[in-house]
């Protein structure tokens, strides 16, 4: 076996691995989709004490996706906002998905929440997109106020960058979660890392990799958000056009301050500022096979006509291309 296959047996090996380990250990969760029934979905939240401990704290809005799609970007804008309190050690503490065990009171103070802090108060996490509805419904009977922000980005596009960025973390034997980045909040990946990543996305694993749950779900924005608005009124969500982040970004952070109640701070933001890209995946879909480009693009058809569907149901007039 040659060395370029080994390492390719050892990373799709480490990947099985990582989604097991993901799957019993991190993502405690119902998964409605193949019937399985966790820990989690046998969860008795909330119960009266862990109410209590919230101490009268008040979420104000959470950024639930979608996954890479822009929102390191969103959060590093918000974060600078005097009026906006975000979680004070990292953009993702994963509490409803990963760490709803730990409580209330714990999620309470990631905020560095003090009684009388006339502040917003807010989370951004891709991974909310699709959590389950038992979650979903512990959220509104908790929050029922809150305001939900979505990023929506070419379905295509999001596909392979998503599974690009599985490689990376696979390869710099990173925990499901986990990121790195520089000091300015870009990618810390090599260029060598980049021409093995992309040597490594061979045809077998990108197609495998795409059927799999993980994208199914995260990529069918339209069951995603008619979960959430099961629960949520319709003026509680509002659908961000990831396009929109780079042609017009002011504009963009003008719009989510004005839905999650706060006025636009011009003065924290340069041009510089609002163009300048976070968080960058080092792989794109231009640079993927064109056969399997195809297939991704199959994949998505169906998920961009069901979310354009329902952008024209609430009233947006812009649509996803395929």
């Amino acid at each position: 076996m040659s060395d370029f296959s080994q390492l390719l047996h050892q990373l799709k090996g480490k990947a099985e691995e990582a989604k097991q380990h993901t799957s019993s250990k991190k993502r405690k969760r119902s998964n409605n989709n193949n019937g399985e029934v966790s820990e989690a979905s046998q969860r008795n939240y909330p119960n009266p004490k862990d109410i209590a401990e919230l101490g009268g704290f008040k979420l104000h809005f959470l950024c639930i996706g979608a996954q890479k799609a822009g929102t390191t970007w969103l959060h590093e804008m918000l974060s600078r906002h005097t009026n906006i309190v975000l979680p004070s050690e990292k953009k993702e503490i994963h509490f409803w998905d990963w760490n709803r065990e730990k409580g209330l009171g714990w999620y309470k103070e990631q905020f560095r929440f003090r009684p009388k802090m006339n502040k917003i108060f807010g989370e951004i996490n891709p991974c909310y997109a699709v959590l389950s509805e038992r979650d979903i419904c512990e959220i509104h009977t908790l929050f029922p106020d809150i305001k939900i922000i979505f990023i929506a980005r070419n379905i295509t596009e999001r596909t392979v960058s998503a599974i690009a960025m599985e490689w990376h973390q696979n390869l710099l034997n990173l925990a499901p979660g986990q990121f790195i980045e520089d000091n300015n909040g870009s990618s810390a990946i090599t260029d060598n890392d980049k021409d093995t990543v992309q040597s490594k996305l061979d045809d077998e694993y990108v197609i495998s990799r795409m059927h799999h749950i993980t994208h199914t779900s995260r990529s069918d924005y339209a069951i995603c958000l008619r979960n959430w608005l099961k629960y949520f009124g319709r003026d509680q969500l509002l659908i961000v056009n990831y396009a929109d982040i780079a042609t017009n970004p002011a504009c963009v952070l003008a719009d989510v301050c004005k839905h999650i109640g706060v006025n636009p701070d011009k003065d924290l933001f340069t041009a510089h500022d609002l163009s300048r890209k976070v968080n960058v995946g080092k792989f794109s879909a231009s640079q993927m096979n064109g056969k399997i480009m195809e297939k991704v693009q199959e994949f998505a058809s169906s998920k961009v006509e069901s979310f354009n569907d329902l952008l024209a149901e609430l009233g947006y007039e812009w649509k996803l291309q395929n």
